[in-house]
């Protein structure tokens, strides 16, 4: 229950969108139709038409079939991955947490009592 007395809804959040989107990308990277996406899956062109809209679900195994179809660029969690998010990288982090975790010339000391012995 929430605080006003109504349930609270959860909201369902589906990867199936950035899938389509990550397998949008490579279609153009690789310059290949719906057609050619349908016979490395094993589908029709317009299943593939259906799968990129939304109105059908890419199963685990079509993800598969097509990071084998894209090669080592295109690994099955890149399907997974969004592609307008921000790249984690140490330079993204705040001097606060360089230093936390050791780096620049705001390093903490470490503690003797955490190191091993």
């Amino acid at each position: 229950m929430s605080l006003s007395g109504v349930p609270a809804v959860t909201e369902r959040v589906s990867i199936q969108p950035t899938i389509s989107r990550n397998v949008r990308i490579m279609m153009a990277h690789k310059g290949v139709d719906q057609r050619a996406i349908g016979a490395v899956i094993g589908r029709s062109a317009g299943a593939v038409s259906h799968k990129l809209a939304g109105r059908a679900e890419w199963s685990a195994d079509e993800i598969f079939d097509l990071s084998t179809y894209g090669g080592p660029k295109w690994p099955v969690e890149r399907f997974y991955t969004d592609p307008d998010a921000p790249e984690a990288t140490r330079r993204n982090l705040s001097p606060k947490l360089r230093s936390i975790q050791g780096e620049g010339r705001d390093a903490m000391p470490r503690s003797p009592l955490l190191t091993t012995v």
